[in-house]
């Protein structure tokens, strides 16, 4: 996972990092995104370290700056649930 390999390192504790993490995984599927090796997923997840560092709190909210920052559109939904059993609407298909 590309935010597990980014935060690995960091002074930020468990809380911290499970908070990014959901807010990574929630960016994921609202811009969805499948293949976490990609690239563009590496920016995904600096842009959420980078907001999750400034002071977000929210996974919802970090979510959706993130999203935002990153140029895409604006009413993606970022409070569906990341857990690993939701279906990706790119694999639904």
């Amino acid at each position: 996972m590309t935010i597990r390999r980014l935060l690995k390192d960091s002074n930020l504790n468990t809380e911290e990092t499970e908070r990014l993490h959901l807010a990574y995984k929630r960016a994921l599927r609202s811009l969805h995104l499948v293949d976490r090796r990609d690239p563009i997923a590496e920016l995904v997840a600096k842009k959420v370290i980078a907001i999750g560092i400034a002071g977000g709190r929210d996974p919802a909210e970090i979510c959706r700056v993130a999203v935002r920052q990153l140029g895409a559109e604006e009413n993606v939904n970022c409070h569906a649930p990341a857990s690993s059993s939701a279906r990706s609407p790119v694999l639904a298909r």
